[in-house]
């Protein structure tokens, strides 16, 4: 028969022993949320800007056959929402004019450059260890066309043309300020 009460005493051996390497650790803790000098290692916030990519972004419409779709019509909403997003991120996209794919099935999204556009703040936890940051603006992106099924997409589809496709040429776009510039084409 065992000895319980030696097992009794490993048991209370291994607590004892998780316990002494704990207090260090919780005494360091302590210390840096105490002293206010020590506070910026425990806790910091760091600023971000950002922007959408600038660009001229063809996307063509096409139905199960691959022949072009006339008449698909490109909508933008504030994200998670149905409140129009007019002008921004997509420039060409108003209240008097929709984006409309032509004979080709060729729908044109210019979002023209305006350096940083949006930015926020993240915190982090020993300057590592992100504990939260600011959202980022969300759009979403809907195609329609009469007879056919509504396909909704994110903005993330932007970037991910502006990172992962190649330039096929360029378009020029007149800035706010006047000033003309080149913005890239990309399918």
């Amino acid at each position: 028969m065992p000895n319980i009460s030696l097992r009794k005493s490993s048991v209370a051996k291994l607590f004892l022993g998780i316990g002494c390497l704990c207090i260090p650790a919780v005494v360091l803790v302590l210390t840096l949320i105490l002293l206010p000098s020590t506070r910026p290692l425990l806790f910091s916030t760091s600023s971000f800007d950002g922007f959408f990519p600038s660009g001229e972004f063809r996307f063509k419409i096409t139905n199960n056959a691959n022949e072009p779709l006339k008449g698909a019509s490109l909508s933008i909403f504030e994200g998670g929402s149905q409140n129009p997003a007019f002008e921004y991120p997509i420039d060409n996209y108003s209240t008097d004019r929709d984006l409309i794919s032509d004979e080709s099935g060729l729908i044109i999204a210019i979002h023209k450059p305006r350096g940083f556009e949006f930015g926020g703040a993240c915190q982090q936890f020993l300057i590592v260890f992100v504990l939260r940051c600011d959202d980022t603006p969300k759009y979403d992106f809907v195609i329609t066309a009469d007879g056919y099924k509504t396909i909704r997409f994110s903005d993330e589809v932007i970037y991910d043309l502006a990172r992962n496709r190649d330039v096929i040429g360029t378009s020029k776009v007149t800035l706010e300020n006047g000033q003309e510039e080149e913005i890239p084409v990309l399918n």
